[in-house]
């Protein structure tokens, strides 16, 4: 019985709410807002970079060369054979020219001379890997140095003693006569232009050495080379003493961008250490050697010391 009655209850209770419902309007449902269906976009394609190396993009190998008949041809193959990668070898006619590919965005290799080797060093665009060989008679040759000599009795023992004097050199002067003593008095705090009080010129080494004996003037030669020379009447070894020593220069050499993976460098050191045939189209050099960079360290020293440009004398 009390069940009925609770249902009974819940019942009226329903139909009570429902009827007071009733009278209450009914909110129509809002209609849906229409919107774009979502289509799949497909995304823009995205260029492969080519690897460098590659045929479409070979590694530049640049020379400085006006020979017309020049040729990398036999280089470029075998360069590609050694390593697997593409080269591609760049005559130009000047040294700046080849420096600025050294020193742009593609890493590169490069044959240069010696004063476009150490700019390139110097600016951080070049490791050295060979240097270059070159013949004197039976000598081979790949860097060079200076001595300045003054006479036994003339009492010069030092740059300090060189103020007041008489340069000789050899015609307008060259690279072991005159450029490499200028940098050395220069590094050691002596300006040859204000110090010295006359710049000689005489015809041959044998005059400016006699010149030299004689106390007339200072004067330089290649290192260890004194021997090579007869000055009539005199004893050259007994009348001369050795004042200064510069640094060594090399010739020149192959270098590479140093963002060139090491072992890669390798493979192409040896094409030129072990392959003649393959770049004596392309150079005009009789042999490499390989490069150590211990034997230039004193002279970026000696460089530095004398405030040489060396981008302006790589021009």
């Amino acid at each position: 019985m009390c069940f009925i009655r609770n249902l009974a209850l819940a019942l009226a209770a329903i139909l009570f709410l429902t009827a007071c419902s009733a009278d209450r309007p009914v909110a129509a449902t809002p209609t849906p807002t229409p919107s774009p269906t979502p289509l799949s976009q497909p995304l823009p394609t995205v260029a492969t970079a080519v690897p460098l190396g590659a045929e479409t993009r070979p590694f530049p190998l640049v020379i400085v060369s006006e020979d017309v008949n020049a040729s990398g041809s036999a280089l470029e193959q075998a360069l590609r054979d050694q390593t697997g990668y593409s080269f591609r070898v760049e005559f130009r006619a000047s040294e700046a020219e080849a420096l600025a590919v050294l020193c742009g965005e593609l890493p590169a290799f490069g044959i240069l001379d010696s004063w476009t080797l150490l700019a390139a060093q110097g600016r951080g665009c070049a490791v050295p890997l060979l240097f270059t060989v070159q013949t004197d008679g039976t000598r081979r040759i790949s860097t060079v140095s200076s001595q300045v000599v003054a006479a036994q009795e003339s009492g010069i023992a030092s740059v300090g003693n060189f103020a007041g004097r008489d340069f000789c050199r050899v015609g307008d002067g060259g690279l072991t006569d005159w450029i490499l003593p200028v940098l050395a008095m220069r590094s050691n705090g002596f300006e040859p232009f204000l110090g010295l009080r006359n710049v000689r010129r005489l015809p041959d080494v044998p005059s400016m050495l006699r010149a030299v004996a004689l106390n007339e003037c200072i004067g330089a030669i290649e290192t260890d080379t004194l021997g090579r020379y007869r000055v009539e009447g005199l004893n050259l070894q007994q009348a001369l003493r050795v004042v200064l020593t510069t640094p060594e220069v090399p010739l020149g050499g192959l270098v590479a961008s140093p963002l060139i993976p090491e072992s890669l460098s390798a493979q192409v050191r040896q094409v030129f250490l072990e392959n003649r045939s393959a770049w004596r189209d392309a150079v005009n050099i009789n042999a490499f050697v390989p490069a150590e960079s211990g034997r230039v360290a004193a002279l970026f020293t000696l460089l530095q010391r004398a405030g040489l440009d060396l981008l302006t004398a790589s021009r």
